[in-house]
């Protein structure tokens, strides 16, 4: 199912059309998704994806998506989707390492910009 990120902003910041490979509307692999873990194509584990939020290390919110269920946060006026550029090829994945214990959900936005949250 596809799926649109947002940031704090409303600004799509990147997208999966299959529920596991992470782009940037600029066309560059950002990650991928296994089991509700976003993953680098490194390997390094960057954050969980729950109920419709993508969640860092800290369980602050970097991303959400139309699923997103408002727990206390509110919802950004989501901004018009910019155009996805061709897509360039996905790097090979790394060795995955292990995801760090589950943080409870915090209340509010990761201070985690998207770019950094993508270069991690």
């Amino acid at each position: 199912m596809p799926m649109t990120f947002y940031d704090r902003t409303g600004k799509a910041a990147a997208y999966t059309e299959d529920d596991v490979h992470l782009f940037l509307f600029s066309g560059h692999a950002a990650g991928y998704i296994i089991d509700g873990a976003v993953y680098s194509y490194s390997g390094r584990h960057l954050g969980t994806i729950r109920a419709g939020w993508l969640r860092d290390h800290a369980g602050e919110c970097v991303f959400f998506t139309e699923g997103a269920v408002e727990r206390g946060l509110e919802l950004p006026e989501k901004r018009v989707k910019p155009p996805k550029l061709l897509k360039k090829p996905k790097p090979p994945k790394g060795r995955r390492e292990p995801a760090p214990p589950r943080a409870e959900d915090g209340g509010g936005w990761s201070e985690l910009s998207p770019e950094t949250f993508f270069s991690l």
